[in-house]
């Protein structure tokens, strides 16, 4: 007779072994409690980056822009918000010469002069403006007047341009956000 081969198979009065879930559940729940801390937590930091704006920041600003920035210069602007993208403008001598947005030249040229370093002043502008005013807040953006709108600017040191730019609306889908990532002077 030939010897029994051992039996690998559980007993039937022998209690099977199961694997807890528990541990890497629980585990799986703290990583991704402390990855969303984590998240909001740089959010917060790169928020705190850009600063409130005040009336004095925009003003010494803009006459930095007005005494030493240069008149010929190329900038590339990434836009967040409902109309994101990408704009690239060439200006010499206060004249937009070159204009793309997302890699396309806009067919309307009347609009490329809003995109000149004077023109993005002039927006964050009227957006103060409208901050102080209610009624123009309401007016302007179909909103209640009450509304609380919160502006965030950071400017460069040297020549005043708007590095970063940010408009929120508290409970509201108007919010703005722009960014200069590269801004280069040219010869003139």
């Amino acid at each position: 007779m030939e010897p029994a081969l051992p039996d690998d198979s559980p007993k039937p009065d022998a209690p099977l072994r199961r694997r807890s879930l528990a541990g890497p559940i629980l585990i799986g729940a703290v990583l991704s409690i402390l990855l969303t801390a984590a998240g909001i937590g740089l959010f917060a930091v790169l928020q705190g980056r850009v600063p409130l704006l005040t009336d004095a920041d925009f003003a010494r600003a803009e006459k930095t822009w007005e005494t030493a920035g240069p008149q010929n210069y190329q900038y590339d602007l990434l836009i967040g918000g409902r109309q994101s993208g990408k704009v690239h403008a060439v200006v010499h001598h206060g004249v937009v010469t070159e204009l793309t947005r997302d890699g396309l030249e806009p067919k309307r040229k009347q609009t490329w002069d809003y995109w000149r370093i004077e023109q993005l002043f002039d927006f964050i502008a009227d957006d103060l403006a409208v901050q102080k005013d209610p009624a123009k807040k309401a007016a302007q953006f179909n909103i209640p007047g009450d509304t609380i709108l919160t502006l965030r600017a950071k400017f460069d040191p040297r020549y005043g341009y708007p590095i970063r730019y940010r408009r929120a609306f508290a409970a509201q889908n108007l919010d703005l956000d722009w960014s200069i990532v590269r801004f280069e002077p040219l010869p003139p």
